[in-house]
C-alpha cells in the first residue's frame, strides 16, 4: 500500500461554519415538536423538493432511522436558510439527479479501486470540492455517533449519505 498523507483542506470559512453549526446542532438535538413543525413548514414553503427528498427516505428506512434523517434535514435547512437566494431559488429534481448521478459514479469508481490510500485520497479530493464541508462532516459524524444510525445496514446508510450529500451540493449551488 502507498504511504503518504491524505489532505482535507480546512479553510477559515470552514472554521466559521463549524462555529455556526454548534447552536444549530444544540437546537436540533433538543428540539420540541412545535419547533420541528415550524422548521418543516419553512422547508416546505421554501425548498419543497428538499422536503420530498427527506420524507422520501421513509420508504427505505426504519422509523427511528428516518427520524434522524429528518433531523439532518432540519440541520441542513437551519444552516442554509439565511444564505443568499436560498428562499427564492429552488432545488430541482433535475439538479438533484445530476449531482446524485455524479456521486453514484464516484462510489462505483471507488468500489473498483483496490488501493486503500487511493480510495482515501480520491474521497478527500471529492470532499474538498464541497463548499459546505463542515456541514457534510457534521452529518457524517452523526452516522458514527447516533445509535440508530450506527446500526443501519450498509445499504441504507449508503442511500441516506448519498442523498444527503447530493442535497447539500444542490444547496451549495444556489
Amino acid at each position: 500500500m502507498k504511504q503518504g498523507k491524505v489532505i482535507l483542506d480546512i479553510s477559515e470559512s470552514d472554521k466559521i461554519e463549524i462555529e455556526q453549526l454548534r447552536p444549530i446542532l444544540d437546537n436540533i438535538n433538543n428540539i420540541d415538536l412545535a419547533t420541528a413543525d415550524k422548521i418543516m413548514d419553512e422547508i416546505y414553503h421554501n425548498q419543497p423538493f428538499m422536503l420530498s427528498v427527506i420524507l422520501g427516505f421513509r420508504f427505505d428506512l426504519l422509523p427511528e432511522e428516518h427520524g434522524e434523517v429528518i433531523k439532518m434535514g432540519m440541520i441542513i435547512w437551519e444552516f442554509f436558510k439565511d444564505k443568499n437566494g436560498i428562499k427564492t431559488k429552488r432545488v430541482t429534481q433535475k439538479q438533484f439527479e445530476r449531482l446524485q448521478k455524479r456521486n453514484i459514479y464516484l462510489l462505483k469508481y471507488l468500489e473498483g479501486e483496490p488501493d486503500q490510500f487511493d480510495k482515501l485520497n480520491i474521497t478527500a479530493i471529492d470532499m474538498n470540492k464541497v463548499k459546505s464541508k463542515a456541514l457534510l462532516s457534521v452529518i457524517w459524524f452523526r452516522f458514527e455517533e447516533i445509535v440508530s444510525l450506527k446500526m443501519m445496514t450498509a445499504k441504507n446508510k449508503g442511500l441516506a449519505l448519498l442523498g444527503i450529500k447530493s442535497l447539500i451540493e444542490c444547496l451549495d449551488e444556489i
